[in-house]
């Protein structure tokens, strides 16, 4: 499963960060010209959540989940309903987000010289390597 999640993310990333310099802004939610790890994970959990909340109602309930890109596990969604209603909410996303190795591990792949942060510069050159 973790396999599946890095190009996943991966293109989240692309969609969202570097597809040019207006989505790179909305992710730096500081507007310093560079995005943190939080910003980063703040924005995947965003771009994700919303991509599976189909019918906009501010929940994943299971039948979205099965239909979404996570491939419809189960156990994958009982682990992320942490609340145990049979929904997952956005904090509930944005945890999961913090907790997913695969998506850190993106981060510090994007992050090339490891300051913790990511400028445009190296949101362009991650998207260049994987043309």
């Amino acid at each position: 499963m973790k396999t599946r999640l890095v190009p996943l993310f991966a293109l989240l990333f692309l969609a969202g960060c570097a597809a040019g310099p207006s989505n790179f802004a909305e992710m730096d939610l500081d507007r310093n010209g560079r995005i943190s790890r939080g910003e980063f994970t703040d924005s995947i959990a965003q771009i994700s959540f919303a991509s599976l909340d189909r019918n906009h109602d501010g929940y994943i309930d299971l039948a979205e989940w099965r239909a979404g890109e996570s491939g419809g596990n189960e156990a994958l969604f009982r682990a992320r309903d942490l609340s145990r209603n049979g929904r997952i909410s956005p904090q509930e996303a944005r945890l999961a987000a913090e907790k997913n190795g695969s998506m850190n591990a993106l981060f510090s792949t994007v992050d090339s010289n490891h300051d913790g942060l990511i400028d445009a510069d190296e949101a362009r050159r991650y998207r260049a390597t994987l043309r």
